[in-house]
């Protein structure tokens, strides 16, 4: 019985210090997380983007949106997370979009998303190491798209037509103050037919991260990730030169209102500097937001 109990004991003092646990409420990898003390959280965020230019093949840069592509994006975005377990703390976010082309205006539900962080270890549970957080996320296809109406203008094409299963990870280290992160993400995208073309659907995203407190209330975070498309294939057959990547540089701030309020802003672009793009068009955005933590 004594073993019983020396066991019992063991397990629980490992697995406390085996989640994760944070100061910083701030975002990771795009997914809000929750402080130790909180049970639940509920963000909500409205955002711009703007198609302001476009890579070629050569990664060339030219302003100016793509011909008959939406150019202005205005989403609203609302996100709930719940900690099940230490180790569990599934979220859902629905997305409603309104964007804009040339000659239309298209606005409705874009795709949900479904998905769960799941905090393995906080920082120097292995001496010398950072926190490391697993993200897995869902996307479904619930936005209008043109496989669900050939008669869709492009202004009303509101989500991707597919599924997408992203896996991804992040590592936080603080050292001086400073937080550094690294994570890193892999979507796929089963294949599907759209517009006779067949996508492979392997996104890669690595994700670099900086983040410092000025002052007791406020956070601030700057992010780098460079994103890489599979090439397009057509009739099973990969078409050459038809990948994508584009490099995103972002700055964010989180204020504390009140012990469970905090309001949000961040600013970012795919940076538009020659062979750093290809094949795809290039985004500015900004976005504020509120968050309400649940004790």
């Amino acid at each position: 019985m004594k073993k019983i109990w020396l066991i019992l004991i063991v397990y629980l003092a490992f697995y406390h210090n085996l989640h994760a646990s944070c100061c910083s409420s701030s975002s990771t990898g795009g997914i809000p997380r929750l402080l130790p003390h909180e049970r639940a959280l509920v963000e909500l965020g409205s955002g711009v983007r703007y198609n302001y230019g476009s890579f070629d093949q050569n990664s060339s840069f030219a302003v100016g949106h793509l011909a008959k592509t939406p150019y202005l994006m205005f989403d609203q975005e609302l996100l709930a997370m719940v900690r099940v377990v230490d180790f569990f703390e599934p979220y859902v976010r629905l997305p409603v979009r309104l964007q804009k082309s040339d000659s239309d205006v298209g606005a409705g539900l874009s795709d949900i998303s479904l998905g769960a962080r799941l905090p393995i270890f906080r920082e120097n549970f292995f001496r010398g190491f950072g926190s490391l957080t697993l993200i897995q996320t869902v996307r479904a296809p619930t936005g209008a798209s043109l496989s669900s109406d050939k008669t869709l203008t492009n202004a009303g094409i509101l989500g991707s037509g597919t599924w997408q299963i992203t896996s991804g990870f992040v590592m936080e280290k603080t050292f001086s103050g400073i937080t550094y992160g690294l994570g890193y993400s892999l979507s796929y995208e089963p294949d599907h037919f759209r517009q006779a073309m067949r996508y492979p659907g392997l996104i890669h995203a690595p994700l670099f991260t900086i983040g410092f407190i000025p002052f007791d209330a406020g956070a601030l975070t700057f992010s780098l990730a460079p994103i890489f498309h599979g090439k397009t294939v057509i009739n099973h057959l990969p078409i050459e030169n038809s990948d994508r990547r584009k490099l995103a540089l972002s700055a964010g701030y989180s204020h504390t209102l009140h012990s469970h309020i905090k309001i949000h802003g961040s600013l970012g672009l795919d940076m538009p500097l020659v062979y750093l793009g290809k094949n795809g068009s290039s985004e500015m955005f900004i976005r504020v937001g509120m968050r309400l933590g649940v004790f």
